[in-house]
């Protein structure tokens, strides 16, 4: 059954509700989602769980996105084919939620790293929203669909390019969060930084991987802060990850700084291992601006409190892992997306 978009509205409060109210086969669910895959430990689990209900399904945030796109029905329902990249739990949420929100199906091919949760979330809003279940196909094979939305690492992303390049598409490829610091931030916003590093174990295209610096400052004032994240190294797999890179970095006699929980190497790239952060220090902000929107295809968004002057998204130092509706992964407007088909 067709629903219109006050109906469907109607029913993504009633998925909210679910969320606050976590019956027994959520929370069991959570559990298993841990089981299955031990990056998904409770703490992060129900961090987006919160940061869904907070950020993506609140009232006031589909009631602007309705507003700023001037959301009607659309003529012509899709169906729109979806990958997850699987890497945080629930990270295909928010497609599958503006999918719907438009009026299209989700037919979607989960990934093996987090099959657990979604489908038991679905069941559960399905029992108390019958009509929805018409817009939700978890399959375990792609086929007869209208348009494409894939998120993976750059090798996979060649791979979909040539798979989905015929179809309407959105493919997303690797990118990462970056840092800009002024200098004179507060232990406060040291905190801040650590969550955006931190945050789902720095797995995400948000996560801050590199920090930039001005000229002089000592990175050692951070390191007083992210020293204090010890709750990290409870996890095995990231423990791992950290030893492993320490072990590499010391056999091959590369200069770093360790806090036993994280190595900080003076390097210019980007990308950083798990359980590592790149750093650098930069003269002229305009400069490192410049730079930035350079290197815009490697980069998510810029945490800073200092506004710089880069096409890329900014956010305050402690919310990249805090995305909104119309926070789109790289740039692409997904509902501009999905209004066109």
């Amino acid at each position: 059954m067709k629903m219109t978009l006050s109906q469907r509205l109607a029913a993504l409060e009633t998925l909210r509700q679910i969320l606050i109210a976590l019956p027994p086969p959520l929370t069991d669910a959570v559990l298993k989602a841990g089981q299955a895959n031990s990056w998904f430990d409770q703490r992060h689990v129900q961090r987006m769980l919160d940061a869904i209900c907070t950020y993506m399904l609140a009232p006031e945030a589909l009631q602007k996105l309705i507003a700023h796109y001037k959301l009607t029905d659309v003529a012509q329902p899709r169906i729109v084919a979806q990958v997850p990249a699987g890497n945080l739990p629930l990270v295909g949420f928010h497609d599958f939620l503006l999918t719907f929100f438009v009026g299209h199906t989700s037919q979607i091919k989960l990934s093996d790293k987090d099959n657990v949760l979604f489908p038991v979330l679905m069941r559960l809003w399905q029992q108390a929203e019958p009509a929805v279940a018409g817009y939700i196909n978890i399959v375990e094979r792609l086929s007869d669909f209208d348009a494409v939305i894939a998120t993976g690492s750059n090798n996979t992303a060649r791979y979909f390019e040539k798979y989905f390049g015929s179809y309407p598409h959105i493919i997303r490829h690797n990118r990462h969060g970056v840092a800009v610091l002024h200098g004179n931030e507060s232990a406060a916003d040291f905190e801040a930084l650590t969550d955006d590093i931190f945050a789902y174990f720095g797995l995400g295209c948000r996560n801050v991987s590199h920090v930039f610096l001005p000229a002089g400052m000592s990175v050692e004032k951070i390191l007083d802060v992210v020293v204090l994240r010890t709750d990290v190294m409870d996890n095995t797999r990231y423990a791992n990850n950290h030893d492993y890179q320490r072990a590499i970095l010391l056999f091959n006699g590369v200069p770093h700084l360790s806090t036993g929980n994280m190595m900080w190497l003076e390097d210019d790239s980007i990308a950083s291992p798990i359980s590592m952060v790149h750093y650098s220090r930069y003269a002229d902000v305009s400069d490192l601006a410049n730079m930035l929107d350079r290197q815009a295809g490697q980069i998510q968004s810029v945490a800073t409190n200092m506004p710089i002057s880069t096409k890329l998204p900014q956010v305050k130092l402690g919310h990249t892992q805090r995305p909104g509706l119309m926070d789109y992964p790289d740039g692409v407007d997904v509902v501009a997306f999905l209004l066109t088909l």
